[in-house]
């Protein structure tokens, strides 16, 4: 396994980083992104003896009448004695949502939604528009009118439940304060990008949220969002007979996006049902797609049961026991994995004749360092 040569970024751009980072081009971008998630990288580099030359640039797609603009951070490596021994290429792919593009299907990003509050969600909007007198065209437009008025009101008005109203409400607020609608970057307007536009087959293409100052609300929403548009777009490469390339999604810290806690409102609890009911459609019908789905995490107490369960396949490396209990392994294997050496694992699945077997990776291909 050979270094790559090149990765997409997908980064979240919100109005706080443009204006925070004066950031007003696709190279700018590009260095606030290179700042942000290698600068670390490179001054470890450094210190053992290589040299890192830094370039950035911008460019552009056109495909399917969808422009897409990208920043570009070109990485060259060099040896003590200035030979270039590996180069690789980030393309940074600006995320964001224009609220007109999204508008028949924002029920779909805020996972917070309940039922009634998708099904009426339209109502509202309309309501919202025509009471205005104008033309609402962002979302802040649609926000700065719900300033002037109350719930009860427009519930009467709307003849929906006023507790209905409430939940809209927070979930329109939720979307605004996250920062990613309606964005610009030197009088682009930024998009949600078409996954068939910028994945070809054998990419490494990673969503970016930890680089990027977002709540654990907007995280899960943009998580939730990606594992929709994969499966949509697999599912339409399987219908218009196109080339299919098998896919894994891979989320890290996952107990960060299906967390454990208690569901102390109703909102939450919607939003369990609609995480396991995804990542129940993907265990069903993604394998016959090529779509695989891997979650990682360090802490498993932390994941939410009914995600836990929703996993056929889970691979343990050494967890300390009080952790092992939350994955239901036997006495020997809990006993063997919580004292197990590095890179020795056991895995757990209905697709293992006996349920069980133990392993031992080889050598990890890169290092993994903190930040200090």
């Amino acid at each position: 396994m050979h270094p790559p040569h090149q990765l997409k970024v997908v980064l979240p751009i919100t109005h706080e980083l443009l204006r925070e980072n004066n950031i007003s081009s696709f190279s700018d971008l590009a260095k606030c992104y290179y700042k942000r998630a290698f600068s670390w990288t490179v001054r470890y580099l450094k210190q053992i003896g290589y040299d890192v030359e830094a370039e950035f640039d911008e460019t552009e797609r056109v495909r399917d009448d969808e422009r897409i603009h990208m920043g570009v951070v070109t990485l060259k490596i060099r040896d003590a004695n200035g030979n270039i021994i590996h180069e690789v290429q980030i393309i940074v792919i600006p995320y964001a949502f224009k609220f007109q593009y999204v508008k028949e299907k924002i029920k779909e990003l805020s996972p917070y939604f309940t039922e009634q509050a998708r099904q009426l969600l339209g109502r509202l909007l309309e309501f919202i528009e025509k009471t205005s007198g104008k033309r609402l065209i962002t979302l802040k437009d649609y926000i700065d009118e719900l300033a002037d008025k109350n719930a009860w009101d427009i519930a009467q008005a709307t003849k929906i439940h006023q507790s209905t109203v409430m939940n809209i409400i927070r979930n329109l607020n939720i979307l605004n304060n996250s920062g990613l609608f309606d964005v610009k970057i030197n009088d682009v307007e930024l998009h949600e990008p078409s996954l068939e536009n910028i994945v070809e087959a054998g990419d490494l293409v990673l969503l970016d949220i930890y680089n990027v100052d977002v709540t654990p609300e907007t995280s899960r929403i943009l998580t939730l969002r990606l594992l929709d548009r994969v499966f949509a777009w697999k599912t339409s490469l399987e219908a218009r007979g196109r080339l299919n390339p098998l896919a894994f999604v891979i989320i890290d810290e996952a107990h960060r996006f299906f967390p454990s806690w208690e569901a102390r409102r109703f909102e939450e609890e919607s939003y369990i049902v609609l995480v396991a009911s995804k990542l129940e459609r993907i265990a069903r019908m993604g394998r016959a797609r090529g779509l695989g789905l891997i979650l990682a995490t360090h802490s498993p107490k932390d994941v939410h049961r009914v995600v836990l369960n929703l996993c056929n396949t889970k691979v343990i490396f050494r967890l300390e026991s009080i952790l092992v209990k939350e994955l239901g392994l036997p006495k020997d294997y809990a006993e063997l994995i919580s004292k197990a050496s590095d890179r020795i694992m056991v895995m757990k699945s209905h697709a293992l004749r006996l349920h069980y077997i133990t392993a031992k990776t080889p050598l990890p291909v890169v290092g993994h360092f903190k930040r200090y």
